[in-house]
């Protein structure tokens, strides 16, 4: 069993954690686009208030301890591009240099977070506070 997990953040590397937990023997494939996996999303903001507080502190584990300690595949700098559902393959390109890359899976899981959108505002809709 293969298992392909995109994004190597909080949601990411605690749903490989618990697969290798429950199933030790799954292959547990993390691809990361940075080379930051791990850290503490909710303190930076102590950090931003305080210039002398090193961004290290934010980290809460390194990608060697997933490798070595819990036998995660963990692959920093690969951007995932492509997802063909058809054949169960994610592919991208590997850092700067932009090699190419390719996963089979048996199963997979997208955990690459959000991005923040506005509502919009359209006359028909809009409370009256709305500007």
């Amino acid at each position: 069993m293969k298992f392909v997990i995109i994004g190597g953040d909080a949601a990411g590397m605690s749903a490989a954690s618990r697969a290798k937990r429950s199933r030790p023997e799954m292959e547990v494939i993390v691809l990361e686009q940075t080379e930051d996996v791990s850290y503490s999303a909710c303190g930076m903001p102590y950090n931003i208030a305080d210039a002398d507080r090193e961004m290290e502190d934010l980290v809460v584990r390194r990608a060697d301890v997933f490798r070595q300690k819990q036998g995660i595949d963990l692959f920093t700098g690969y951007v995932v591009e492509t997802i063909d559902r058809q054949n169960r393959t994610v592919s991208g390109t590997i850092g700067h240099n932009r090699e190419p890359f390719r996963f089979v899976y048996d199963q997979l899981l997208i955990a690459t977070g959000g991005v923040p959108s506005s509502p919009t505002c359209r006359d028909s809709i809009c409370p009256a506070s709305w500007p």
